[in-house]
């Protein structure tokens, strides 16, 4: 029984604005990050015009800058304890970072020299990650502190999944004509810099109503008891995390998830321009066609949650989404099939990401329940982590397949293995990540055992089903 006055009772109504609140975050970070996934690379290789090489090398030298800085950022969530709660005030901070990266990233400066050009696009890029971080670290380590009941979990990835099937959307059919548009038709350095300022200018907005409207009501433990957590012990509970086998296997998912994404989203645009003929319609069609199918994954996935395990789900909906890649690869310029393999990869993907976002928090409660220590910063840095090396792994693999097949970002014509390797950076990179993560799966052994571990973490409170809410 809660022993608490102060707490927050959670009725439906409060339950709508955790869920609207945590969506409203989530949207305005995924549609700016969405833009650096989808439209970097090409920006990069086209507009700016650096070598290939040159890109490949960026992405993944910057990826392990940000490993040290995930790491750093998640010890400091797990020692903050403001008024407003553990994760909220980074939040704030962080998406005003975050949008100075998405700015900075897109503006390309004149430099005569292409060394020039390369340091300021390594430093934009590391503003753009460490951003990112600053973001992506709380609002994933706030998921299981939003409601005390654990089945809200997944409503609450529901409510992730359907934020960023509409940012998809939103980015995917917006950017190119907003792009168009502010440069007048033909100045795309110009586009890009001023849709880059009004994304950073939405994704500030969004991040701050949602802050707004959600509560921290599921208090971590040590908070409770007014401690922090020490330098020391933080960096004991890695070893711990690191030899978890569901750890482990959820890490896997990360990565391999965000290289199938990135690699679908970074070349889509290639993939429109040169097999597409510049059909532009064709793949709004399709791009619109794979984020409607969407925006039902959250309700398929809650749905299947009550007859099968997460973990089958998880390899249900891997073998959906390589059906949707190999049938866009073998049949590129049908049009109907275009379209209905991305709505299938589309249905496989959305239950995939929803799926993700509901075993996160089981790991950590799993990690807590086992060691008795809290740990929501650190194992969701570790999964931000492998979200960011999956991302990064990603763009190099793309930038290398494109490098290897020929590519030419300043041609106007580009040669027949360059078309082939658009096509497979389209679509075999992505099959190669769900095949990961359909093995890694079978490591995962979470689904029966929820009920013991929330019977654990509840004896490890004393009883109390946590303290008062963070206003």
């Amino acid at each position: 029984m809660n022993t608490n006055s102060n707490a927050v009772k959670e009725t439906n109504g409060f339950l709508w604005r955790q869920r609207l609140g945590y969506g409203s975050i989530d949207l305005g970070r995924t549609i700016a990050q969405s833009l650096g996934d989808i439209y970097l690379n090409s920006f990069l290789l086209t507009v700016v015009q650096l070598p290939a090489a040159t890109v490949a090398a960026m992405f993944l030298i910057c990826k392990i800058i940000d490993a040290i800085t995930d790491f750093v950022i998640g010890i400091l969530v797990d020692r903050t304890n403001t008024k407003m709660g553990r994760c909220r005030p980074w939040v704030v901070g962080g998406c005003f970072v975050f949008a100075v990266g998405v700015y900075a990233l897109f503006q390309g400066p004149n430099f005569d020299s292409t060394s020039a050009k390369v340091i300021y696009m390594y430093v934009s890029y590391i503003l753009y990650t460490f951003g990112l971080t600053l973001v992506n670290i709380p609002v994933s380590a706030v998921l299981p502190m939003l409601s005390r009941d654990p089945k809200q979990y997944n409503t609450f990835g529901a409510a992730r999944g359907w934020s960023s099937s509409l940012a998809n959307v939103i980015v995917a059919n917006a950017v190119t004509p907003l792009v168009i548009f502010f440069g007048a038709g033909s100045n795309e350095l110009l586009g890009y810099s001023r849709v880059a300022l009004l994304v950073g200018v939405v994704e500030v907005v969004l991040c701050l109503i949602g802050v707004m409207m959600i509560k921290e009501v599921n208090i971590p433990i040590r908070q409770e008891k007014k401690e922090k957590t020490s330098l020391s012990e933080s960096l004991g509970t890695l070893g711990v995390i690191l030899r978890d086998k569901n750890f482990i296997a959820v890490f896997l998912f990360c990565i391999c998830n965000l290289i199938n994404q990135v690699a679908t989203a970074s070349t889509m645009i290639y993939y429109t321009q040169y097999i597409l003929n510049f059909n532009f319609t064709l793949m709004g069609l399709a791009m619109t066609a794979q984020s409607a199918i969407g925006f039902l994954c959250p309700a398929v996935f809650v749905a299947l949650g009550v007859k099968m395990k997460k973990k089958n789900i998880v390899q249900l909906a891997g073998v959906v989404v390589i059906v949707g890649l190999l049938s866009r690869y073998l049949t590129p310029s049908f049009n109907v099939m275009l379209i209905v393999g991305m709505a299938v990869y589309g249905l496989g993907m959305g239950v995939m990401n929803t799926s993700l976002m509901s075993m996160q928090p089981d790991v950590l409660d799993s990690l807590t329940a086992k060691t008795g220590k809290q740990m929501t910063g650190m194992v969701s840095a570790m999964f931000s982590l492998g979200c960011q090396i999956g991302s990064g792994l990603s763009s190099s693999l793309v930038t290398m397949v494109l490098l290897i097949g020929g590519f030419d970002g300043s041609a106007d014509v580009q040669t027949a293995g360059a078309i082939t390797s658009v096509k497979v950076a389209f679509s075999a990179v992505a099959v190669t990540g769900v095949l990961i993560v359909l093995l890694a799966m079978f490591a995962y052994d979470l689904d029966d055992r929820m009920p013991e571990i929330h019977k654990k973490l509840d004896e490890l409170r004393g009883g109390m089903h946590h303290g008062s809410a963070a206003d």
